[in-house]
């Protein structure tokens, strides 16, 4: 019950805040930041399909070379100027059916099925048998050793 009291307690605090002139304001301006990125990126690129050179949005940004991603692209909008050109190097605006012929090209269906006792059946099919904690909390073992080198 006391916790029921106290997530009631953080939402209403939550909802408060949410309405407040400084919330709109960096909705807002998060929002026109995200479109402006986009719109730039879209200039930048030319406005047309690399594949079939149609001029028809809403594109899509793809990867030419997915190895070389180093994130993903809706989150270009909140990055710094070095990051954002290095990884537009590697952007291309594709039109919806464009996308699927080179998605469907490039798969690797050589790839196997996720199997238990992964650090991705851990965290990308939330599976949380113990094979799968194990191999997680492993990863992250050597994740912050390799950090603090």
């Amino acid at each position: 019950m006391e916790n029921l009291e106290r997530l009631e307690k953080y939402a209403s605090l939550f909802l408060e805040a949410s309405k407040s002139p400084r919330a709109d304001y960096m909705r807002e301006y998060m929002k026109n930041r995200y479109h402006n990125t986009r719109n730039k990126i879209t200039d930048t690129l030319g406005g047309q399909c690399a594949r079939c050179g149609s001029i028809e949005g809403p594109f899509h940004f793809d990867h030419k070379n997915k190895k070389k991603k180093t994130m993903r692209a809706s989150d270009l909008h909140s990055v710094n100027d070095e990051k954002f050109n290095s990884e537009l190097k590697n952007l291309q605006l594709l039109c919806p059916e464009c996308h699927k012929e080179k998605t469907k090209e490039s798969w690797d269906y050589a790839t196997p099925k996720p199997t238990h006792g992964t650090y991705w059946m851990y965290k990308k099919h939330r599976c949380r048998c113990p094979k799968c904690v194990e191999a997680y909390t492993e990863s992250q073992k050597k994740w912050r050793k390799n950090k603090n080198k």
